[in-house]
């Protein structure tokens, strides 16, 4: 009698399972570190906005009209935002210069009306 090799179907069935279950349990946690790394980004751009916009404040004794003003001297560039966020795209930074009060800081806008600022917490993110 000759010996076979190999595994049986059912071997297979059950290796293709547990590695659809390992598959199911890892993606998310992936998506979540995504999304972490994003916020992370969001808020060290905000805070070098920020600070740029500060900067301009000091040196031109006015704040810039928009956040393209402070780039070259004051950053290299305005910073995009990381796409997609939250599953938006196509969001920008802006600078809350209108309104009674301006605060004359950045933000990104993630819902309407939701403004988020580098020092934002939970439960606006």
């Amino acid at each position: 009698m000759k010996s076979q090799k190999g595994f049986t179907l059912i071997e297979l069935m059950v290796v293709i399972a547990i590695i659809g279950i390992l598959t199911a349990i890892a993606v998310p946690k992936f998506g979540s570190a995504a999304d972490s790394a994003n916020k992370a980004k969001i808020q060290a751009d905000l805070r070098t906005l920020d600070s740029a916009i500060s900067m301009y404040y000091a040196k031109e004794g006015k704040y810039p009209d928009t956040l393209l003003k402070l780039a070259p001297d004051f950053i290299v560039a305005v910073p995009s935002v990381p796409s997609p966020y939250k599953g938006s795209s196509g969001l920008t930074y802006k600078l809350d210069n209108e309104g009674t009060s301006p605060t004359y800081r950045a933000y990104i806008e993630i819902a309407t009306g939701t403004k988020i600022f580098a020092d934002t917490t939970t439960p606006a993110w």
